[in-house]
């Protein structure tokens, strides 16, 4: 596979000294590598101990990329490489990039370094640039704070939770409808003696019938109830 590779020093404390001639162009695709020896202070960089090694972007236009594939070639010298994606390259200018390692519970940053990202002719379909930073970081947060975290626990814990939710519901649906006791009524002009039902139906919820008048409550030797078809009853209170 044919790569457009660039080898360059980057050090942790002395100032970065990129060739000119590093240039990649805005249509190279999975082929722009760069070759990266870690130095500090101008010697070799054993890197053993490092849990990652990553590398930000900020390209011409003020937007950044993040990269967290820097794959090893020789960790105990500080040597690795990095494929640039497409939106690295987005930007036709001076691209300046830092590289960020992870060690125990400590950040290092090195020096800035640059190179040159040129105009393609090949295609005059413009590759639009944007701000990945922001996204990317945030999603490395959340895996750090979730580390040796039971994902997989987590996961199933939410499908039971929301089970229970939906089962607690339907109860409460149903304990609802049994708790609601309904009686329909045909009622005559009025309550007592009536001796025609009108087309009026009434619904009265509750465990008692004392709600019909408006009291609260009734007395049952003066107050009948005219059911259709089967006379007057006393009304239960």
């Amino acid at each position: 596979m044919t790569f457009k590779t660039y080898e360059i020093n980057v050090d942790l404390v002395n100032e970065t000294s990129t060739p000119a001639t590093v240039r990649f162009s805005q249509n190279d695709q999975n082929s722009a590598k760069l070759l990266i020896n870690i130095m500090n202070k101008g010697g070799e960089l054993d890197l053993s101990q490092a849990t990652s090694v990553r590398m930000s972007f900020k390209k011409s236009d003020g937007t950044r990329v993040f990269q967290d594939d820097c794959q090893p070639v020789n960790v105990l010298k500080g040597k690795y490489q990095i494929v640039l994606k497409t939106q690295t390259l987005a930007a036709i200018g001076n691209v300046y990039a830092q590289i960020h390692i992870t060690e125990n519970n400590r950040v290092i940053d090195t020096q800035q370094f640059g190179f040159v990202v040129k105009e393609s002719l090949s295609s005059d379909d413009a590759i639009e640039s944007t701000n990945e930073f922001g996204v990317i970081q945030k999603v490395i947060e959340a895996g750090e704070k979730l580390e040796g975290k039971d994902i997989d626990g987590i996961i199933a814990a939410g499908a039971k939770a929301d089970t229970a939710i939906n089962q607690i519901e339907i109860l409460s649906k149903d304990l609802s409808k049994q708790d609601i006791k309904t009686q329909m009524l045909q009622h005559g002009p009025n309550v007592v003696n009536a001796t025609l039902a009108s087309p009026l139906n009434v619904e009265v919820q509750g465990r008692t019938l004392a709600n019909l008048l408006g009291r609260t409550t009734l007395d049952p030797s003066k107050y009948y109830l005219f059911i259709p078809n089967k006379g007057t009853t006393k009304i239960p209170v």
